[in-house]
């Protein structure tokens, strides 16, 4: 029966921090310098893989602390379906958005915190590199994202960015930089076939951060609504999003700005429409890029998704007066 073989396993799954280290990780905290009490808790990143902190966050919110989560990536707000973002909204006193906000009153719409305190890459008309850049999706489906969902739509995804590259101009193949994640290949259970591309592209392997690269690349291509993307509309570099549209899914409320964005060409859902696209326009991007009228599109879009603040800090700080 289940009951049988959910006793049997129960064990393995059940984290060494709940059980086993929660003493210890319990004694580690009372003699560290962290804070025996405090009024707010803010993390963008700790309640994912920070046992530490969690334990921590969870006493100081039993005597009264406001846990605050600041948005800390792309697809929220934009995506129908987006498990984590929920998650984090049903946890946090209040949820910080890069700008956005629909019905739900946890939400303070602020600014893209991590991008705002860094300085902006600009476009520069010399660089050839067109990088392509693409997500390692687990093979089997963990959780309600708009992504793929199964292995053959994850296949599918793999196989448009080969088509993508197969179909370029051969005097563009020797400029591409395909980066992916090589480090997520074990947990996501996924080994990328680079052999199976053109010898003469180039790969990247992330070591470096994005914002340390973007100031190489002329043109961005992205095959997910993730991080990349904003990271790459809020630099103001020329880019593209390359989507599925049975997976890659928008709600409503952001469908507006999502129409514009393909009308402007800066989203497609048929990897020969970017061929096309790039083999016509590669060489006087900027002309594209620069256009007014997307500009206005881009701008708009990135008020609401990916907002620019000029003094990130002192918006943080105007946040924290109101909440103590």
């Amino acid at each position: 029966s289940f009951e049988n073989f959910l006793k049997q396993i129960i064990y393995l799954n059940i984290p060494k921090s709940y059980l086993e280290n929660y003493s210890h990780i319990q004694n580690s905290i009372d003699k560290s310098y962290w804070p025996k009490k405090s009024k707010i808790i803010l993390t963008a990143y700790s309640y994912n893989f920070n046992e530490p902190f969690k334990i921590w966050a969870a006493k100081m919110i039993m005597n009264g602390s406001k846990y605050l989560v600041l948005q800390h990536g792309g697809g929220m707000g934009l995506k129908e379906l987006h498990m984590a973002e929920d998650i984090q909204l049903d946890l946090a006193y209040k949820f910080l958005s890069w700008g956005w906000k629909d019905n739900r009153k946890k939400i303070i719409p602020f600014n893209s915190y991590p991008l705002s305190v860094k300085k902006i890459n600009k476009f520069n008309i010399s660089n050839e590199k067109i990088y392509i850049c693409m997500t390692i999706v687990n093979k089997y489906s963990y959780g309600a994202y708009s992504n793929p969902r199964t292995n053959l739509d994850r296949l599918k995804k793999v196989n448009s960015i080969k088509v993508l590259v197969n179909n370029l101009n051969e005097n563009l193949i020797d400029k591409i930089v395909l980066r992916y994640p090589k480090q997520n290949e074990p947990h996501v259970n996924f080994k990328f076939q680079e052999k199976a591309f053109n010898k003469k592209i180039k790969f990247d392997h992330c070591d470096l951060s994005f914002h340390e690269i973007m100031c190489e690349g002329k043109l961005f291509i992205h095959d997910s609504n993730q991080t990349g993307f904003l990271e790459t509309m809020y630099h103001n570099l020329p880019t593209i999003l390359l989507l599925d549209k049975k997976c890659d899914t928008f709600r409503k409320s952001s469908k507006k700005l999502v129409r514009l964005l393909e009308k402007k060409k800066i989203i497609h859902y048929d990897v020969y429409s970017v061929i096309k696209f790039i083999n016509m326009n590669f060489n006087n991007i900027e002309e594209w890029w620069f256009n007014k009228g997307l500009q206005l599109a881009r701008k708009k879009f990135c008020l609401k998704f990916v907002k620019q603040a000029k003094y990130p800090n002192n918006e943080l700080n105007n946040i924290f007066k109101q909440l103590s």
